[in-house]
Formats: structure tokens, C-alpha cells, sequence
């Protein structure tokens, strides 16, 4: 939007109950308690006093995100840099936008995006994504993307006080990893891309954002698109896929071959409790917190619900924006 207005309003929207005032639209939110701070990826202060500030963590949309928040506000799509030695600047480092209005900061805008995902197709996505191992070997990589690969299953493997020089694992390996650094609590200890949301995104909280705009990539990216009184140089956020990850390599190992077992669908529900529980709101009737709920309740067995499950965790990677 161009208004250059010093107001915000956001189009009418579920995720939060809103009340409009004479001052404007305020949201009605709880109380964020976070006892870490960690800083929103994203701070940008607009001409006239509003500030917009967004935090995704990886493999839940981030980069899509993001790539749309530069289009907005820097008015012209991002292209990968390099710096000195060569190596790529990606999107991700906002502090290389070459705009002084934005910046990282532990303290959220006026106006706070927050973006989730399931965390169980979030652990999946990641798995195919950064960690699978070629079946039947320990060294053999056979992950979409190679960059991060080697750093995230160390992470994995110190956490969890494994000595293995394993350069990638295989699903089972990765969801009882999982599990015994959250037995030995620590999950604050791995690699951002497989570290649980609830560590995520925290920020002071002696600050509050004016709205709260939470919820998964898909739900919010039409509320982002009608967010105005920005003046943003490049239009609205208009939100869209910038990558998936592949999940189907049948033809090349065989339909069995990435198969998620029972054993690793029950790990992944134990290691998904507290996101699930912490945004609930969110995220309390998709297909695998509802699958999660009967396993843990013991209404079902990881056997059949993982039968249910298994074509849609094994897709393309839908819910995945970047």
C-alpha cells in the first residue's frame, strides 16, 4: 500500500479476536511469556511510525516469507549475493537488504507475524529435506539439499552424545534421536532446522506487538497481503511457494524405501507434545495432531494411523513454503 497513512488495518481475519476502538483495530491478545530471547528475523520501521516485524523458523516458510517481505518493502525481488569469499547471501540475512529501516532486533513491531507449521510434517520435511540417508548406509546421502546437511546431524548426534561420524541418518535413527535429546532435555541444542518451535521466534517480553498475526504459511499469507498504512515500495506482501521439498524417490529405491514406520511416527508424536500444546490453537486439528492425540492416548496403534498417514507424509512437500 502507498496511503503513506500512519494507521494499520489488517482485512477481517479468525486466527485472533479483534475489537475496533476509536483509535483503531487492537488486537486482544494473551500475554507472550518467553523466558529466552531470541530476536524476530525480520524488524522493518516504516515511514510514519508503524513497524513490522516477522519471525519463521526454518522449514516453515521463512524463505518464502521473506522473499515476499523484500519484494514489499525494498520494491524489487531478491537476488542471491556473494560475499568475498564467494559463498552465497541469502535472502535470510535481512542486515544485507542495503536498507537502514531494516534490521534484526529482540523487539517485535506494532505489527508481528509469526509463522508455524505442524511439527510433525515440519520434522518430515526436514528429514527428506537435510538428513535422509541412501537406504542401507551411513554415509551415503540421499537429502534434496546438501547445504547445512552435514552441520544438522551433528547438532543431532553431540546432543543426543552420540560419537558416530554418520554424515546422514536414516528416518528411525533420526526420530529416536529426537526423542532422547528431549528426554535429556536438550532439544535447545540442535541445528535450527530440526530445534522445536517452542524454542523459536521468542522475544522480550516486556514488549507486545499491537497485533499478533500467528498461524500457519498458507493461513496467513492472504491477512500478510492486506496488511496497509506500510508505504511499501514494491505493492502488498504477496506470498508465494519459493521451494519444496521432493519426498517421492520411488522410482529410483523402490516405494518402501522412505516408508515412516510406526516406531518413527510415535517417536515424532512424543517429540511434537509441547508444539502441539503451545499452539493448539493453530495447529490442534490437522490430520497428524489428530492422528498424534489417539497414538499417545493409546486409542489407536503408530501402525494404523501411519498407514493413514503415509501417502500424505510422503507427497510433495505441500505445506512447505520455503
Amino acid at each position: 500500500d502507498s496511503d503513506g497513512s500512519s494507521n494499520f488495518m489488517v482485512s477481517p481475519w479468525t486466527l485472533l479476536s479483534m475489537r475496533v476502538t476509536a483509535l483503531g483495530m487492537q488486537a486482544v491478545v494473551a500475554a507472550l511469556v518467553c523466558i529466552h530471547v531470541s530476536a524476530p528475523s525480520l524488524l522493518f520501521k516504516a515511514d510514519g511510525g508503524n513497524s513490522l516485524s516477522f519471525c519463521a523458523c526454518p522449514k516453515c516458510g521463512s524463505t518464502s516469507y521473506l522473499v515476499a517481505l523484500h519484494k514489499s518493502i525494498i520494491g524489487r525481488p531478491y537476488k542471491n549475493q556473494h560475499n568475498a569469499n564467494g559463498r552465497p547471501i541469502y535472502v535470510h540475512a535481512v542486515d544485507k537488504w542495503g536498507d537502514t529501516r531494516v534490521r534484526r532486533s529482540s523487539v517485535p513491531g506494532k505489527v508481528h507475524i509469526h509463522v508455524i507449521r505442524d511439527p510433525v510434517d515440519r520434522y518430515i520435511s526436514a528429514f527428506h529435506s537435510k538428513l535422509r540417508c541412501c537406504p542401507g548406509v551411513q554415509r551415503g546421502g540421499c537429502m534434496a539439499e546438501e547445504r547445512d546437511a552435514a552441520r544438522i546431524v551433528r547438532s543431532i548426534l553431540r546432543a543426543t552424545g552420540n560419537s558416530s561420524s554418520a554424515q546422514c541418518m536414516h528416518l528411525d535413527d533420526f526420530a529416536q534421536a529426537l526423542l532422547k535429546a528431549k528426554r535429556l532435555n536438550r532439544l535447545d541444542q540442535l541445528n535450527n532446522h530440526v530445534k522445536p518451535q517452542t524454542f523459536a521466534c521468542l522475544y522480550d517480553n516486556s514488549y507486545h506487538p499491537d497485533v499478533l498475526l500467528e498461524g500457519t504459511a498458507a493461513d496467513l499469507a492472504p491477512h500478510v497481503r492486506n496488511l496497509t498504512g506500510f508505504n511499501f515500495k514494491g505493492g502488498p506482501i504477496i506470498v508465494s511457494r519459493s521451494h519444496a521439498t521432493n519426498r517421492n524417490h520411488q522410482g529410483r529405491f523402490g516405494k518402501d524405501a522412505f516408508m515412516v514406520t510406526p516406531f518413527a511416527m510415535q517417536a515424532l508424536c512424543r517429540v511434537s507434545q509441547d508444539e502441539y500444546r503451545a499452539f493448539g490453537e493453530h495447529l490442534g486439528n490437522t490430520s497428524n495432531a489428530m492422528a498424534c492425540h489417539s497414538i499417545l492416548a493409546g486409542r489407536t496403534s503408530p501402525d494404523d494411523e501411519r498407514r493413514k498417514q503415509q501417502l500424505r507424509l510422503m507427497s510433495s512437500d505441500s505445506d512447505d513454503t520455503g
